[in-house]
């Protein structure tokens, strides 16, 4: 899906993988344009291939990017090439089966990768398995992917590159919380550290107020403060580069750290006439913040696709 404020004209550079690399031209109108592609560009096993593409537009533009499984679906903002980065660390959460997924996409040839995994037990690729700590590295090429899938949570892995990349990382059935009847995709685009940020809101989601919250650091020994209606509800400094939160009460939160974090939110359930929805939802950055009073007032735009 692709947002657009003005008329426009963009191309599309499709992967070599099922659409044999061809470019496609879209004159779109201002509002939303929907591009649909063969499910066969969703990633698949522990291996490398072409499936990421390029859009370029005559004007600035929002790419949104939908996943529709029985009974979930999920979506991501993209980010523009120019806000991608060359080193992470990516949030995950715990897959019910074997559905864990991490994609790396190459802007450029002759990218080097390197992953550093943090998991409680090893993850195969090709014939190697890499358990926590060790390294995969490896090249690709524009619009070459790599997808790792496996069955542990992979929160806390790093990858570094040359260039820029794009980092996707989720599962594809996880259960937030054990009292949720069906298991449900939780994917998202990942920032790169350099535009993680120190203050971060944690909007009201309005929903039966059961929470997940993981806090990611990048730099050792980060101190946070967790604010609740001005009030003080944690204070923690974070030795381990990982911190999982349960948290039961009534948001928002304002989350202050000594150093860069990535917060990413997974809400148990959200109802919606019949249905139950799960939210995950990555929190990196809040600028213009007053620290004194800490916020008074917030928009939160939650969307419900049917």
């Amino acid at each position: 899906m692709i947002a657009s404020e003005t008329s426009n004209v963009i191309t599309v550079q499709l992967p070599n993988y099922h659409y044999s690399g061809r470019t496609e031209t879209h004159r779109i109108d201002s509002g939303f344009y929907a591009l649909n592609y063969s499910t066969a560009l969703r990633g698949e096993g522990s291996q490398k291939n072409y499936k990421a593409m390029m859009i370029n537009s005559t004007r600035p533009i929002s790419v949104y990017t939908l996943n529709h499984w029985t009974g979930s679906t999920e979506g991501y903002m993209a980010l523009p090439v120019e806000g991608l980065g060359t080193e992470y660390k990516i949030p995950s959460f715990e897959p019910t089966q074997d559905d864990a997924n991490l994609m790396i996409a190459a802007t450029e040839d002759d990218t080097q990768i390197r992953v550093t995994f943090k998991s409680s037990s090893s993850v195969k690729y090709l014939s190697s398995y890499y358990s926590s700590s060790k390294n995969l590295t490896t090249s690709l090429n524009k619009l070459q992917t790599l997808h790792l899938s496996h069955s542990h949570d992979l929160t806390g892995t790093r990858i570094y590159s040359n260039k820029p990349i794009a980092v996707i990382s989720g599962t594809s059935c996880s259960h937030v919380w054990h009292n949720y009847d069906n298991c449900v995709d939780l994917t998202e685009y990942i920032p790169p550290i350099k535009y993680w940020g120190t203050e971060v809101l944690v909007p009201d989601f309005k929903t039966n107020n059961n929470f997940t919250i993981k806090i990611l650091s990048a730099e050792p020994s980060t101190h946070v403060d967790i604010y609740s209606q001005n009030r003080s509800i944690d204070s923690f400094t974070m030795f381990n580069d990982v911190h999982k939160w349960n948290f039961t009460h009534r948001l928002p939160l304002y989350i202050k750290s000594s150093g860069p974090i990535l917060v990413t939110v997974y809400s148990a359930e959200m109802k919606y006439n019949k249905w139950r929805q799960c939210l995950q939802c990555q929190l990196w950055r809040s600028t213009e913040m007053n620290t004194t009073s800490q916020f008074q007032k917030y928009l939160t735009l939650i969307t419900i696709s049917s």
